[in-house]
């Protein structure tokens, strides 16, 4: 990777922990509205998880920038506005604004977002490390859509 593009690409990582953050925190609005559905608590752990993963990627890529390659631009306004509505999905759960099949749903539609699905499109490289916790944030993140939906067709909302 150029040097000149190190600053961006690290920037990007700082507000994809951000971002991870926000999902946990959406979930945890989630947990303090629904208290009895036991997976908004397995979901925002492993948000959280993903928040310190983005930050141990950020740290590989500072380490030895020349060891990734960037394909294409990282959208950093796009994690920004990606940030903001889950801010405002938080606040709307919090203020009893969305039924829970409204929340799940959301939820999904949050695990489905570009941002949660694309992590091995951001920077290629052979690094292990860092592949390794693409693979487990991808594996997690398969896992976070599949326990949704078994939970939306519960309540008959998905088959």
């Amino acid at each position: 990777m150029d040097k000149d593009k190190l600053p961006k690409v690290l920037e990007f990582f700082t507000l994809l922990s951000g971002a991870e953050s926000a999902v946990a925190d959406l979930y945890t609005a989630c947990q303090e509205v629904w208290p009895g559905e036991e997976l908004w608590k397995t979901l925002t752990e492993q948000e959280l998880g993903h928040a310190a993963a983005a930050l141990r990627m950020k740290e590989l890529v500072a380490a030895a920038p020349a060891d990734f390659l960037l394909p294409k631009p990282l959208n950093i306004t796009g994690v920004d506005l990606f940030i903001s509505g889950l801010k405002n999905y938080a606040a709307k759960v919090r203020c009893m604004d969305y039924t829970l099949k409204q929340a799940l749903a959301v939820a999904r539609d949050v695990e489905q977002s570009i941002l949660e699905g694309r992590y091995d499109q951001f920077l290629s490289t052979k690094d292990q490390n860092y592949n390794t916790i693409i693979a487990g944030i991808i594996a997690e993140t398969r896992g976070h859509r599949e326990k949704i939906n078994d939970r939306l067709a519960t309540i008959g909302i998905v088959k």
